[in-house]
């Protein structure tokens, strides 16, 4: 089991977009400064005259520089919102502080009596738009998201698989091998590790766990698997298909059968633009160009194996497929993306990443609630901790029971 990190970047790899809006920003603002002082050096100046610059003219040049620290801090590269909340917050509590300096200088400046458009423009619309902004701060911080919870504030869902100082959390990439008769089946293979040092520094993988080492701990190798399952085309799940040699790609399992069907084959060989970034070309079409995919009928319940059924959803993406195996006189679901962790199973809780959202909802109540009353084992392949449970009806809707391993089940 390989874990990764979800949402990051490599340190300085968003920064350029900074660099070109800032420094032009910081460039205008300062060409500006010269421009007024250049036009205002040889005027004679009172000390009344320069209380009155105080309170209406600095106010336009610390307003302009705190646009461009806001600009700033947003376009920055955070891994999340926290950083720039912060940022954005400290900003707005000293330009409260600010706007209620410039009121009192507008009060006590005699050279000129203020009308209520003067306290209008110079101190309570600053006044408000800066309260607004240490207030957002606040908001924002409480009700973060995150791209495995969609809608969830992360005050809810950071109870369950806490968040780091990045705000990334940590999630399984956990494969499932099947022996049934003579076939040896590989369901989902994880990222593989073809990709380059800047792709994977996107997701911080971590933890000492590969394929070759599990099933080199059951007495297997990549030889021996006959069949490959892959639930859909995303490259956390399909991406240890293909390897690379020398700048060639060739399969990872030169003996096996690669399974797939043709709509959601069709759907990754065409993607759209919202799934486009997790369906590579490089894990995907080798396949085909070997020779050794096949495709399985999108009929529902229809038997793969002797001990294995297909079922199909297509919230998470087209026609995603779960097998349902019998082990043991149970019924055991490898969830793929319909349940990426037992921390989904209520029903909200679906990912930013699906898109048919409403679709999932579907298919997730009818799902649990068969699930449930058949007391089927949930297979998790994303959960940190988990590796499967059991399902209860409660006050508020199906929910997790017993958590246990597979190999634990008698």
């Amino acid at each position: 089991m390989t874990q990764f990190s979800v949402t990051g970047m490599t340190p300085l790899g968003g920064w350029q977009n900074f660099y070109v809006i800032v420094g032009s920003s910081a460039g205008a603002l300062i060409g500006l400064q010269f421009v007024v002082m250049a036009l205002v050096a040889d005027l004679p100046r009172t000390p009344s005259q320069a209380q009155a610059g105080h309170a209406f003219a600095t106010p336009n040049i610390v307003h302009f520089g705190a646009v461009l620290f806001l600009a700033a801090a947003l376009c920055a590269p955070w891994h999340g919102i926290g950083a720039a909340a912060v940022c954005w917050g400290l900003l707005g509590l000293g330009g409260v502080a600010y706007a209620l300096i410039v009121a009192r200088r507008l009060r006590v400046q005699t050279v000129y009596r203020p009308v209520f458009e003067d306290w209008l423009f110079h101190a309570l619309l600053p006044l408000a738009a800066y309260a607004t902004l240490a207030t957002s701060a606040c908001v924002a911080s409480a009700h973060t998201r995150g791209a495995m919870f969609g809608v969830v504030p992360k005050t809810i869902w950071a109870k369950l698989n806490p968040a780091d100082d990045n705000n990334l959390c940590n999630w399984a990439m956990r494969c499932l091998l099947v022996e049934d008769g003579n076939r040896l089946i590989l369901i989902d293979n994880g990222m593989g590790s073809k990709q380059s040092d800047k792709f994977f520094g996107y997701y911080y993988l971590n933890g000492t766990d590969t394929l070759e080492k599990s099933l080199a701990k059951h007495g297997f190798a990549k030889e021996d698997i006959t069949d490959v399952f892959l639930t859909h085309l995303h490259f956390d799940h399909c991406g240890g298909s293909i390897e690379s040699a020398g700048g060639v790609l060739f399969p990872a399992f030169k003996n096996a059968v690669y399974w797939s069907n043709e709509r959601h084959w069709q759907w990754a060989t065409q993607p759209n633009d919202r799934e486009k970034a997790s369906f590579l070309k490089e894990n995907i079409l080798p396949i085909q160009e070997s020779g050794q995919l096949r495709f399985i009928d999108t009929r529902p319940f229809l038997s793969f194996s002797d001990t294995i059924k297909v079922r199909f959803v297509s919230g998470h993406t087209e026609s995603m497929m779960l097998p349902q195996i019998q082990y043991k006189n149970k019924t055991v679901v490898f969830m793929a993306d319909l349940l990426p962790s037992a921390a989904h199973i209520p029903v909200p809780y679906v990912m930013a990443y699906d898109t048919r959202p409403l679709v999932t909802l579907t298919e997730k109540k009818e799902f649990l609630t068969e699930a449930q009353n058949n007391d089927y084992i949930l297979f998790f392949e994303h959960d940190p901790t988990i590796e499967c449970c059991t399902l209860q009806l409660t006050e508020r809707g199906i929910r997790m029971k017993d958590t246990f391993l597979l190999e634990n089940i008698s």
